[in-house]
């Protein structure tokens, strides 16, 4: 008998699929700081958005940003981490 992987069972390929997903519902950045958070995001610079997030303490797009980056590392806080992300998005 050979152990199956469970369709709930989060993998790094359904951690990416998710983050791709928040990040068309974020859009096109609105701003320069949007545009710089997400550059910063793209090049996994993720401290640099979490400090921008950090500094714009009311701006949702640097705040779920700032969020993202922890997701990208498989750990348990990964599915708290994508939904702090996604509802701070909406």
């Amino acid at each position: 008998m050979h152990a199956t992987q469970s369709t709930t069972e989060l993998t790094l390929e359904k951690v990416n699929l998710a983050v791709d997903a928040i990040l068309n519902v974020l859009g096109t950045p609105e701003n320069p700081l949007h545009t710089e958070a997400l550059a910063a995001f793209r090049r996994q610079d993720h401290q640099v958005v979490k400090r921008l997030a950090a500094i714009h303490l009311c701006d949702y797009y640097c705040k779920a940003l700032g969020y993202l980056g922890g997701a990208l590392k498989l750990t348990p806080n990964t599915d708290t981490i994508l939904a702090e992300s996604a509802f701070v998005g909406c």
